[in-house]
């Protein structure tokens, strides 16, 4: 059962969240940041995972460079990765 992990508080200074995120993964999951969530930096437990975040959230914050691993998408992209996956968590 895939999930699609929606996180909307950064991950940089909460390694309580960052812990509970990675026990609740697995394999075909992935990742979306938005809100506080896309000033995330520190995103190497996540590796193994897709990771992608809001382009409106990341244009609202003034961020024109998302780490490396991270793929920026649209509204329509959100829609299309709920459907992909059979739940979504929203972590806060």
């Amino acid at each position: 059962m895939t999930t699609l992990h929606i996180i909307s508080r950064c991950l940089q200074h909460n390694d309580e969240l960052s812990q509970h995120i990675s026990h609740s993964s697995q394999q075909g999951d992935c990742l979306l940041l938005l809100a506080e969530g896309v000033y995330s930096r520190h995103l190497e437990p996540f590796a193994d995972y897709p990771v992608f975040m809001l382009q409106a959230d990341a244009t609202l914050s003034g961020l024109a460079n998302p780490p490396p691993q991270v793929q920026l998408i649209d509204y329509a992209a959100w829609v299309s990765l709920g459907v992909q996956h059979v739940r979504s968590i929203s972590w806060h």
